[in-house]
C-alpha cells in the first residue's frame, strides 16, 4: 500500500480517487493519502482542449487513465496516434514515449503520469531549439 503525502494552498483542490477535496483552510495543509487509488491535485488536470501539443496529448490521456485504469483500451487508439505524432514532431523524444508507453502496458499509470512531466519540458526544449 502506497501512502502519497498531499500538500494543498488555500482554496486547492485535488482528487483522490473518485473524490474531490478541498483545502477550505487559508493556510497550506499537508494529508497523507495511503491506498492504491489515484491521487492528482486539480491543477494538474488539463481538458481536452487544452492538449494542443503532442506531449500534452499523451500528458491528456495518461492522466485519463490514471484517473480511471480501466479507460485504458478505449484510449488505446488514441495513445498510439499520440505517441507517433510526438515521435515525428520530436524524434529525440522516442526513448522517453517508449519508457512511458511501457509503464502504460504494465498499467503504472503514476510512474507514466510523472514521466509526461519530463516529455512536456523535452517538447518545450525542442521548440525552443527550432526558433
Amino acid at each position: 500500500m502506497e501512502t502519497i503525502k498531499l500538500k494543498l494552498g488555500p482554496g486547492k483542490e485535488a482528487l483522490v480517487g473518485a473524490m474531490a477535496v478541498r483545502n477550505e483552510e487559508d493556510r497550506e495543509i499537508s494529508l497523507s493519502v495511503r491506498g492504491d487509488g489515484p491521487v492528482l491535485r486539480r491543477d494538474l488536470i488539463i481538458d481536452h482542449s487544452d492538449a494542443d501539443t503532442p506531449a500534452l496529448k499523451i500528458y491528456y490521456l495518461v492522466t485519463l487513465m490514471y484517473m480511471v485504469p480501466d479507460s485504458f483500451s478505449s484510449l488505446t487508439d488514441y495513445f498510439m496516434k499520440a505517441t507517433a505524432g510526438m515521435i515525428e514532431t520530436v524524434p529525440a523524444s522516442v526513448e522517453l514515449v517508449t519508457e512511458i508507453g511501457q509503464l502504460v502496458i504494465e498499467e503504472q499509470y503514476g510512474p507514466a503520469h510523472q514521466l509526461c512531466f519530463e516529455l512536456l519540458a523535452f517538447e518545450e526544449i525542442a521548440a525552443q531549439e527550432q526558433k
